[in-house]
């Protein structure tokens, strides 16, 4: 089988819980990291912030362990959601999606 390079892949705040509260999120976080990823892929970018919660911090140095990458932290961008960033505006990975 022939695998294709993909150019970059970007993970915005990725969130893997060390410790689960149910049986619900336990299958939502609890998954290997994928540790050939950096074989298939020329770049890989992680987005953070110094608001993120401590379990996505925490997160972040599992997947950047993984994986490797460039780490990008914006300050008081919490989780990148809405309710954190008080816009639905991303123009830091607009550019990167576009360059």
């Amino acid at each position: 089988m022939l695998l294709q390079i993909l150019k970059s892949t970007i993970l915005v705040a990725p969130w893997k819980a060390l410790e689960t509260a149910s049986a619900t999120t336990k299958a939502f976080h609890e998954y290997p990291i994928d540790r050939t990823i950096p074989d298939r892929v020329q770049e890989i970018v992680l987005f953070t912030s110094d608001n993120e919660a401590d379990n996505g911090k925490e997160a972040l140095v599992l997947f950047r362990n993984a994986l490797g990458g460039s780490v990008i932290n914006l300050p008081k961008h919490g989780h990148y959601g809405l309710q954190d960033m008080g816009t639905e505006a991303f123009p830091e990975l607009l550019h990167l999606i576009g360059s």
